[in-house]
């Protein structure tokens, strides 16, 4: 802090204070004068004046000795604060590293990943280590997020809601539609299942994954017993979401053969790509207005993507059809790179080569 000094101040005060003294000094010299000359007539002019003399000393004195003490008084401060030694454990921690949970992600994955580059089933097989510490790139939960597969378990549900209305209705080719969503109900809460944190549902997500699963076989066909069937899932599809736990046991393990059939994995894909990857990554301004939906269906196309290379489902275990796949995995995981950092040209590459991923793989097996 800038200290301040007094001594302008009292230059100032003596200055006028001496003047003001000697004119009184003059004064009184004048009085004690014409006092000797007239002793008898004046002499009470001599006490007047010593009187005046005595105030003007004092009053040079007090304001000097004022400003003097207030030059000199230190500011008051607050006395430091004591601390104790375990005062703040419970607000920072000793060893921050040990709070973190799971494992941390490997850097060379990451890179293989976001670059787009393709990678096929056996060279990912062969870059796989045995340590149980190794991090799976394609994870389920690194693929969607908890708050997507609420989304699209939510959106769903909608469009089955005009589908699954009367019976007339959904004989006349509602059922084909109804299969279509039945089917990515099972893959979702299949996903919710397998899922390694909290997800909404995730109690009820064995039952109603193979609820689903049986509804969304059946509807290969449009009768009155399928018809009943669906009636009764969208029930239990509506008792979830308004938070009711269902009561029906699973009786068995995700069997990925069983639980999505390609015709609707493929309708999936589709629907997802043309309808919605493609309208959203088209146009800076389109990516701008619509990047938590380019994110939503980005997440979608990369889970069906991984459940295309599930032991038991069709052509897993052929290398072409594995990295066409990878192909669209990366691709898509590009694009949730690019909503995260802004990149509305990244978006719309990595939307062209999940459109040639699926090209290529309709040409080679068709």
């Amino acid at each position: 802090m800038r200290s301040h000094s007094w001594e302008p101040v009292l230059t100032a005060v003596h200055c006028r204070q001496m003047l003001a003294l000697a004119r009184l000094s003059n004064l009184l010299f004048a009085e004690a004068r014409y006092d000797a000359m007239h002793p008898k007539l004046h002499c009470g002019h001599l006490f007047a004046c010593l009187r005046y003399l005595c105030i003007a000393m004092g009053s040079l004195w007090l304001p000097t000795s004022s400003l003097w003490s207030q030059s000199t008084t230190k500011p008051l401060r607050s006395a430091p604060p004591n601390f104790e030694s375990a005062q703040f454990d419970s607000v920072f921690y000793a060893d921050p590293a040990s709070m973190l949970r799971g494992e941390l992600p490997q850097a060379q994955a990451t890179r293989s990943v976001a670059s787009g580059s393709p990678t096929s089933g056996n060279s990912a097989a062969n870059n796989a280590t045995p340590s149980s510490n190794a991090v799976d790139p394609q994870a389920w939960e690194r693929l969607i997020s908890p708050t997507a597969i609420e989304d699209l378990i939510k959106g769903s549900k909608l469009r089955l809601d005009k589908v699954v209305t009367t019976q007339p209705a959904f004989v006349a080719g509602g059922y084909a539609v109804a299969r279509k969503e039945f089917s990515l109900q099972a893959l979702l809460f299949a996903i919710i299942e397998k899922y390694p944190s909290e997800v909404r549902w995730k109690q009820s997500a064995p039952a109603a994954r193979e609820l689903m699963a049986r509804v969304a076989a059946n509807t290969k066909i449009g009768s009155q017993q399928v018809y009943s069937e669906a009636k009764n899932r969208m029930l239990d599809l509506g008792d979830l979401l308004s938070g009711t736990q269902l009561s029906y046991t699973a009786k068995s393990d995700v069997d990925w053969a069983q639980l999505i059939d390609r015709i609707p994995l493929m309708q999936l894909l589709e629907w997802a790509y043309q309808e919605h990857i493609t309208t959203y990554s088209a146009s800076p301004k389109a990516f701008e207005q619509d990047k938590e939906l380019l994110q939503r269906y980005a997440e979608l196309i990369a889970v069906l993507g991984k459940a295309s290379l599930q032991e038991e489902m069709p052509d897993a275990t052929d290398a072409d059809y594995q990295e066409f796949a990878q192909q669209m995995i990366a691709a898509a995981l590009e694009i949730q790179l690019a909503v995260k950092t802004g990149d509305a040209e990244l978006a719309r590459q990595a939307s062209g080569r999940i459109g040639s991923s699926c090209t290529n793989c309709h040409d080679s097996f068709r």
